[in-house]
This record gives C-alpha cells, structure tokens and sequence, in this order.
C-alpha cells in the first residue's frame, strides 16, 4: 500500500511541476520578452484585430494581455496580466 501511493504522489509532483513550468514560461514570454504566450490558446472571441490583444486560456490559467505592433510588424505587449483559477496572480503595465 505505501509502495503505491509513493507512486501516486510522485507522479501527482511530477503534474503539478510540469503544469507550473508552463504557467512560469508563458509569464516570462509575456512580461519580460513582450511576446505572446506559448502554451496558452487564444480565446478567438476576446482576440482584437491590433496583432493579438486579448485572453489567452491555458490549463487553469489566462494571460490577458494589451500590445500594439511595432514598427518592424511584430506584436509588442505592454500589458499582462496572468490569472491561476480566477485569482489574479500578476499583473504588469508599462
């Protein structure tokens, strides 16, 4: 019995890692490289026609973000905001 839910609760921190490692790179993607995120979807519905203002949903979690294109086309974010189950987690603006 102890062997099996030494099993269990290792491959529950081994999720809960592997899904806080995604929450931590889109936030680094978004607030400090200006980027969109990786591993979060976009919400077509929220999704504005500036190059990709709008709600990006991931497992658990949204990044919202504001951003503008550059002159050189690409999509610069100059705000974030990052919410895990609904609590607001982060949030930037510059």
């Amino acid at each position: 019995m102890k062997k099996g839910f030494k099993i269990v609760s290792i491959i529950v921190f081994t999720l809960v890692l592997i899904w806080s490692a995604l929450i931590i790179t889109d936030g680094v993607v978004t607030s400090n490289f200006h980027k969109k995120p990786i591993f979060a979807s976009a919400d077509k519905n929220t999704i504005e026609k500036d190059g990709g203002s709008g709600v990006y949903k991931g497992l658990g979690y949204s990044i919202t973000l504001r951003g503008r294109l550059s002159a050189d086309t690409h999509f610069y974010v100059y705000k974030t905001e990052i919410k895990v189950f609904g609590i607001t987690i982060y949030k930037n603006e510059e």
